[in-house]
């Protein structure tokens, strides 16, 4: 009995010094090389909906009109759920990195992660827009928001490519 006392007692000491370790392993700053994967993942995975949505709404012309934006405003709606639910993604994997970002770029994080909230939050408006004219208005606002120049300090010190190269 009282070995299995002892041996179920070290089992606990060892699997609480084991929970505890790979804790403080999260809680550490992340190598370069690891932020670089994880942000380029990142941007790889939005830039591939993207695309897909741009193609879709604007077609080869770049262009839409409100007509037409008024006769596919289901598809559009729907096109805009998946670019909300791959923001949101973004966003939530910018928020919570399997450990801490490196401390150059932590601030810009922040910022492009504020930035990738707020555009995910108009995708989710323009995916309940009831007309056409709101369906617009919403990717006017849209196209207004910016992250500012947060994207491009971090690829410059990750050395990450700008989609789609290296995705």
């Amino acid at each position: 009995m009282a070995r299995l006392l002892t041996v179920m007692l070290m089992s606990i000491a060892l699997f609480a010094s084991a929970t505890t370790a790979s804790l403080a392993s999260v809680e550490e700053e992340m190598a370069k090389r690891q932020a670089k994967l994880l942000f380029q993942d990142i941007t790889c995975d939005v830039g591939k909906v993207r695309t897909r949505y741009n193609a879709k709404v604007f077609g080869p012309d770049d262009w839409i009109t409100t007509s037409e934006v008024r006769r596919r405003l289901p598809e559009l709606r729907d096109l805009a759920w998946m670019m909300m639910v791959a923001e949101s993604r973004a966003a939530r994997r910018l928020a919570n990195p399997p450990g801490d970002w490196p401390t150059e770029i932590a601030p810009e994080i922040d910022t492009y992660g504020d930035y990738k909230v707020r555009l995910m939050n108009v995708y989710r408006q323009m995916a309940d827009a009831n007309t056409a004219v709101r369906f617009v208005e919403l990717g006017k606002k849209g196209n207004k928001l910016g992250p500012g120049r947060a994207p491009d300090r971090i690829r410059v010190f990750l050395n990450v490519p700008e989609y789609p190269q290296g995705c």
